[in-house]
């Protein structure tokens, strides 16, 4: 069982450009810290995250940033399971889908604790 070479280079594309994204997103907010300090500098709870945003609070943008970081694996296992699809490679439908099913359930059971 092996990885062909579009799926690998997919894979790739897709984990490269989320870190891409991620730092930028990144970047932007510390630039915004840097220029203007708060004094509460905790991480923001999700629902306050849209507002925060609309604000151009910096810690928020940095938020949304490792959210994308931690997002892109995610996005990853998705393009593998697409493109298996389409190529009708079934084995690495199953496992991504099992992979998938597995992240969902450690979510689950974070938001419980």
């Amino acid at each position: 069982m092996v990885i062909k070479k579009g799926t690998g280079k997919t894979l790739r594309s897709v984990l490269f450009i989320g870190v891409i994204i991620a730092m930028l997103i990144m970047v932007i907010g510390l630039f915004l810290y840097s220029a203007s300090p708060q004094e509460d500098d905790t991480a923001i709870p999700m629902k306050d995250l849209i507002t925060d945003l609309a604000e151009l609070n910096p810690i928020a943008i940095l938020d949304v940033g490792i959210l994308v970081l931690m997002i892109t694996p995610i996005a990853g296992i998705l393009s593998v399971m697409f493109n298996s699809i389409r190529k009708q490679e079934y084995k690495f439908v199953y496992i991504s889908v099992l992979v998938i099913i597995l992240i969902i359930i450690s979510f689950s059971l974070s938001l419980f604790r």
